[in-house]
């Protein structure tokens, strides 16, 4: 099995890509593995964690720790000037609803960590952080603002 260094981009649009291959995903904040699976549909693709190739309907899901997902991976920019908003409550979604680990259970549970990067992060709205899930980030020092 070879590593394929490759952008997100490219993950969703290339035809050829081989299933037995991994992907390492290059992009910024986005770097990690990525692995084929199966065939799905453009609704499936949630910027994370699954990736949804147009070219040929395939899915490539990351390799990641089930209960700990960075912001960037669901688009947080951490710019300053980018509404991050909707971004960091995709990656809180999706933590929110992680599957149980245990072979064969279908139970979902709340529970893990999003990690924020440094940076300045432009928060809108209210954003709501589920049952047994953490937010968590790094920063010089800690900038609150309330924007309308």
């Amino acid at each position: 099995m070879a590593f394929v260094n490759i952008t997100i981009n490219d993950l969703r649009t290339l035809s050829g890509l081989n299933p037995s291959e991994q992907y390492y995903s290059t992009d910024e904040g986005m770097e990690g593995f990525w692995y084929a699976d199966g065939f799905g549909l453009s609704s499936d693709d949630n910027t994370g964690t699954v990736l949804y190739n147009f070219t040929n309907s395939q899915l490539f899901k990351r390799v990641f720790d089930p209960g700990f997902v960075n912001g960037k991976w669901f688009g947080a920019k951490g710019d300053g000037s980018s509404d991050d908003t909707s971004s960091i409550q995709a990656a809180l979604d999706f933590i929110s609803y992680t599957k149980d680990a245990t072979p064969g259970s279908a139970n979902l549970y709340g529970g893990g960590t999003v990690f924020i990067p440094k940076g300045k992060y432009l928060i809108t709205d209210t954003i709501l952080i589920g049952e047994n899930c953490r937010l968590i980030g790094v920063n010089n020092r800690y900038h609150f603002k309330y924007c309308n």
